[in-house]
């Protein structure tokens, strides 16, 4: 298969400008390199050798980006880094409400806001509630205990990020909508297990104060048997919040759209029901026996041991294995740590479908 527009190259153009100027005369005969008529025609062809390209690129920009256009396939915005704040007071003899947009601040200098209204009962000391970003994108996220309270009040209260602030993204690049508009492609006869994976992608969720996207599907898995269908999705930082299940549910089986009160059709197949459920957040305890240098901190290599082993626990996909050897590697790429023996977990496993490890506990030994 040919292309449908070629450009010339330099030398085809000038070759063609000396023919048709022999076509026409037979008084020019001194064709050769720095001859007057060769390096007169030669200044037309480069402009016209830059004209070619110019136009080749376009159209190669332009073919692309016309199609985007006409499917309505913009490119997708940052998101929010997110994650769970466990906040501690001291005393408790009244309720407490630490309201939403309390504001958190981390070592890197980012600024979060807790998502939801936190309430403490009476001799509740402690509390979690997830907290976002206030700027999109991958540079919100944070290793565990990096963020501090900002907010002020009465009452004496701490709080910290027992886990990782994760997924956030920074916006979509050409070749990553490349990539999303493939998936696109073939959900497009809908009803087909591709379909509904790439239809759960779709929803998003933002903060009604900023606009910023703070959550979506990042994560997705199937489980299918005769007339039923699981979708299991996670955001990639907490599981999934209830907005977002009910968002890719309405997704998946169609909705009436309020603007227009028209039928939005879904993507599941006719007659089979699909369930949209969130991963299970399934907590992993690792025991380490750890040699570090002599001029390492042994507080800073945990808390670095504690963000390299989470986000490798975290990252694992849905039917990966996760190896001992792999929690190796990743407590070796940590600055500080000469050596590193798994004392658990032994033996390797896979990540049920259904499930998202995360690192609760690290016990260290260290090793003189």
């Amino acid at each position: 298969m040919t292309d449908i527009f070629t450009p010339k190259p330099f030398a085809d153009i000038t070759a063609d400008m000396i023919e048709g100027v022999r076509g026409r005369t037979d008084k020019i005969t001194d064709f050769n390199v720095g001859s007057v008529i060769r390096t007169l025609l030669e200044a037309n062809a480069i402009e016209l050798d830059d004209y070619y390209q110019a136009l080749y690129f376009g159209l190669l920009q332009a073919i692309p980006t016309s199609i985007y256009i006409g499917f309505g396939f913009d490119l997708l915005p940052a998101v929010a880094a997110s994650g769970t704040i466990s906040f501690t007071r001291i005393g408790a003899s009244d309720a407490l409400t630490i309201p939403a947009g309390t504001v958190l601040s981390s070592l890197a200098g980012n600024s979060y806001t807790t998502d939801a209204d936190l309430v403490l009962a009476i001799n509740q000391t402690i509390g979690t509630v997830r907290a976002s970003a206030t700027v999109a994108g991958a540079s919100g996220n944070a290793d565990p205990n990096a963020l501090s309270l900002t907010s002020t009040f009465s009452a004496a209260i701490t709080a910290i990020n027992l886990s990782s602030m994760a997924a956030g993204q920074d916006a979509e690049t050409d070749d990553q909508r490349a990539q999303r508009f493939a998936l696109f492609i073939k959900s497009i006869a809908r009803g087909t297990i591709s379909a509904i994976e790439y239809a759960a992608t779709i929803p998003s969720i933002s903060n009604v104060t900023t606009g910023v996207v703070i959550e979506k599907t990042q994560r997705v898995s199937t489980y299918e048997e005769p007339g039923h269908v699981m979708l299991y999705i996670h955001n990639g930082s907490t599981g999934a919040t209830s907005g977002l299940v009910t968002a890719v549910q309405a997704m998946i089986d169609g909705y009436r759209d309020p603007q227009t009160l028209s039928w939005v059709g879904g993507y599941r197949p006719t007659g089979m029901r699909v369930e949209v459920v969130a991963m299970t957040e399934t907590p992993l305890a690792v025991s380490l026996e750890v040699t570090k240098r002599a001029s390492a901190s042994q507080a800073t290599v945990t808390n670095l041991l504690l963000g390299a082993i989470g986000r490798y626990i975290r990252a694992a996909m849905p039917n990966q294995t996760v190896r001992p050897i792999d929690i190796v590697n990743a407590a070796l790429a940590v600055d500080g740590v000469d050596k590193v023996t798994v004392i658990s977990p032994l033996s390797s496993f896979v990540v049920p479908k259904d499930a998202i490890y995360y690192l609760n506990d690290l016990s260290i030994t260290w090793v003189v």
